[in-house]
């Protein structure tokens, strides 16, 4: 009796030691481990979202690096974009910066009028966009039921000092 009790208990501490790594997103929690600022997220009901900030305090981030680890844990780049930071001055609110995807992607010159989630915005001047479809991971337009599998982004500051990753999925709500 004393061994199944063993047993179940290993089972059950490895169970929630391991819990960070099966949500999605979680993987960029280590990409640059000793350099992130911030991570945060939401894995509950039928929507998700994972939101991770890094800072190099020497050097710069290499794209081709950023890549290659999507790549590495399932994402596939669909396109990336450069914005310059007046395209984005409507993209705050009460003077914080925020980051809008929609269903649609990312399209900060287009009048969106569902958003997926808006999200804080840690890099302030001009960034590159890197948009992913998620392997296996899709979010769902609640009301009409179009789907998508680019629910991957990752923004990097020009001068390669900033990155944050997001990573969202489930069914969308309007915000």
């Amino acid at each position: 009796m004393k061994s199944a009790y063993l047993i179940f208990s290993f089972l059950l501490i490895l169970s929630f030691s391991s819990c960070n790594k099966m949500n999605p997103g979680n993987f960029w929690d280590d990409f640059d481990s000793d350099n992130k600022v911030s991570s945060e997220g939401d894995f509950q009901g039928r929507y998700g979202y994972k939101v991770i900030n890094f800072k190099k305090e020497n050097g710069i981030y290499q794209v081709t690096d950023i890549l290659s680890f999507a790549k590495k844990n399932g994402w596939t780049l669909h396109s990336d974009t450069n914005y310059k930071t007046e395209n984005l001055v409507s993209w705050k609110k009460n003077d914080k910066l925020l980051f809008k995807p929609s269903i649609t992607g990312f399209k900060p010159n287009e009048i969106v009028i569902e958003f997926v989630k808006v999200f804080p915005r840690y890099i302030e001047n001009e960034f590159t966009v890197y948009e992913f479809d998620t392997d296996g991971m899709i979010l769902v337009n609640s009301r009409t039921n179009d789907t998508t599998q680019r629910v991957g982004f990752v923004l990097l500051s020009e001068d390669k000092t900033l990155m944050t990753a997001y990573h969202l999925w489930g069914e969308t709500e309007r915000h």
